[in-house]
């Protein structure tokens, strides 16, 4: 494993990526199997979501985070934009960039430092937003 998925491995271990159909943004940076040691290697636990028969189907990929029979098997001509816009069935979108968000555990709240590196940057600015899981709300009670 590369630096990134191993430091990513070691802060957020439980982590599950999950990719669908034909999305592009997989594939960016893309990945030379013929250079595994020097090209950009995902974390370990992808999910791929894609269809088979008219049948939407998830499949469990292999453990290297470059399985070839997950989404690593959709020829580069194929790659969509569009499937990156819709995951399991709702439409991922915002009306702007105020209303984006990162939500992390407390558990990954150390590496969130390392978020104003320079490593991860953004165009516009993203709030990212600290879950604290013993706080349970109920949606059905208003304030």
């Amino acid at each position: 494993m590369l630096p990134f998925a191993s430091y990513f491995e070691q802060y957020v271990p439980s982590a599950i990526r999950v990719t669908h159909e034909h999305d592009i943004v997989p594939h960016l940076p893309p990945y030379f199997f013929f250079l595994p040691h020097l090209t950009y290697h995902h974390f370990p636990r992808e999910v791929w979501e894609h269809d088979v028969d008219g049948n939407t189907t998830f499949r469990v990929c292999d453990g290297s985070g470059e399985d070839p029979d997950c989404c690593r098997s959709v020829f580069a001509l194929f790659l969509s934009a569009s499937d990156h816009l819709t995951y399991m069935g709702v439409e991922i979108a915002a009306d702007d960039w105020s209303t984006c968000r990162i939500v992390m555990a407390q558990s990954v709240e150390r590496p969130q430092l390392y978020l104003k590196s320079n490593v991860i940057t953004w165009k516009n600015p993203v709030d990212i937003i600290i879950a604290d899981h013993s706080v349970q709300t109920d949606p059905s009670s208003s304030s």
